[in-house]
């Protein structure tokens, strides 16, 4: 029964990397994909770390969607840079441009998300508060952000 899982997981794995690969059109690009979900999921554990709260089904919601968020706008930012270097724009210029042009959007999309949690935190003690703490983790630290 385990030997399936891990075989079904890995499965799994090897399709949303074949799909990026189909996507990037490059087998490298999806390897820095993967390499940003540590990132997302260290982030969502520490801010449950700092502030206490527990790791359930919740927080574990909370850290698929930061990754999922992460891992979208590199998707996003690997298209631009594409776009970019291919109309012959030198390649140290389109990632220069790339990461000025799609700031602003990358922190419309984070305010987007931050204004959205404010009813789940709107409440003490919420069943939700954990997917509040991994998916804000810059403002986990203030009371009235997330309350635990």
């Amino acid at each position: 029964m385990r030997t399936e899982k891990i075989r079904r997981r890995n499965q799994l794995v090897v399709a949303i990397f074949l799909s990026l690969v189909y996507q990037f059109k490059n087998a490298i690009k999806p390897f820095v994909v993967f390499a940003a979900v540590p990132y997302g999921i260290v982030g969502g554990l520490v801010a449950l770390w700092i502030m206490g709260a527990p790791f359930g089904f919740m927080a574990f919601l909370g850290i698929i969607s930061l990754v999922g968020l992460i891992v979208s706008h590199i998707i996003v930012l690997f298209d631009f840079i594409e776009e970019k270097h291919a109309a012959g724009e030198p390649l140290k210029e389109a990632v220069l441009d790339a990461g000025i042009m799609r700031l602003r959007p990358v922190l419309i999309t984070v305010l987007a998300l931050v204004i959205a949690l404010v009813p789940m935190t709107s409440r003490l003690r919420s069943s939700s508060t954990p997917t509040c703490l991994t998916l804000r983790p810059g403002a986990s630290r203030k009371r009235w952000a997330c309350s635990a």
